[in-house]
């Protein structure tokens, strides 16, 4: 007698192969997705940078502005000609994001924008790093 079909065990055998297939693309989708969020939050602070940069520029307040960046903030800073704090302006990093820069701080000149020193602004969220950086003549770079 022919028999045409597949046996239970058969439909079984396909149904886990399936299963762990799709547990395998759902993993890696969700890692993919991660690393794009990291990148488009670090490309975020990049632009905070840069927007300090411009600050100091075009003489917002006639100060220097610099940034700071201690753990989960960074902090954008104005500084008279004398290097006195004038104004402060904190920036929340994006979600779970931490910082730490290779200097104190990187203050741009007034007019000029151009950086008082070379740093490295290194980003991390879990295992995903970036480095933003800031080197003269005032060129911003975001390294993924």
């Amino acid at each position: 007698m022919n028999q045409r079909g597949a046996t239970l065990i058969e439909v079984l055998a396909v149904i886990g192969m399936v299963t762990i297939l799709m547990g395998i693309g759902v993993g890696a989708l969700s890692a993919g997705r991660t690393r794009t969020e990291f990148s488009k939050d670090a490309e975020k602070v990049a632009d905070l940078v840069k927007e300090t940069q411009s600050m100091a520029r075009t003489s917002v307040q006639g100060l220097h502005w610099g940034i700071e960046c201690s753990g989960a903030a960074l902090t954008q800073v104005g500084f008279t000609n004398a290097g006195i704090r004038d104004s402060e302006q904190p920036v929340a990093l994006p979600d779970t994001m931490s910082c730490t820069l290779s200097t104190a701080t990187v203050t741009f000149a007034k007019l000029t924008g151009m950086p008082d020193t070379d740093a490295q602004l290194h980003l991390t969220r879990g295992s995903a790093q970036a480095t933003i950086s800031i080197a003269h003549p005032g060129t911003v770079i975001l390294s993924l």
